[in-house]
């Protein structure tokens, strides 16, 4: 495929998903790796994490959160996800927190929920194991996040000083 058809194809694809896709995502719809390779030398896309990749006019908000959610699911694209999928995730306690931009916890890395036993070999990443409801679950600019009350409540959970969850 051509540089210029494969940018073309990337970028439609990832239109829906903040700008953003997964290699996985990108072989499916036709660009192999290589060509991946030489749009981001080429600066016609970046590469914000491992195995994700974004065209360089997006400018989504929470990028290191949205590449960990995309890649919990790579193969399937951000718009055939639910809030509450099976082989998906929420984002959770501190993350959650600097979403809703609720108080200043130190985060470092992203902390999501899944509802069954997972594991990642991204150190940034950590994931946490429990059954969530609709009720606490809530989708902000396309990323399901636990609510504010569902996030404070596994905050105090996790022993996180009272001054900051207040």
């Amino acid at each position: 495929m051509r540089l210029a058809e494969a940018i073309r194809v990337v970028s439609d694809h990832a239109a829906d998903q903040w700008g953003m896709l997964t290699t996985a995502q990108a072989t499916a719809a036709g660009v192999n790796r290589t060509t991946l390779v030489r749009l981001v030398d080429a600066g016609l896309l970046e590469s914000p994490a491992r195995t994700v990749y974004m065209v360089p006019a997006a400018t989504p908000t929470h990028i290191e959160e949205r590449a960990a959610w995309l890649r919990l699911e790579p193969r399937r694209p951000a718009w055939q996800r639910g809030p509450l999928d099976s082989d998906g995730g929420v984002l959770s306690h501190r993350t959650a927190a600097k979403i809703h931009g609720l108080g200043d916890l130190p985060t470092d890395g992203v902390e999501i929920t899944v509802p069954r036993r997972r594991t990642t070999r991204d150190p940034q990443v950590r994931l946490r194991r429990a059954a969530l409801t609709p009720s606490e679950v809530t989708v902000i600019d396309g990323l399901p996040v636990t609510t504010v009350e569902r996030t404070i409540l596994d905050l105090l959970a996790d022993h996180i000083d009272g001054g900051h969850v207040g």
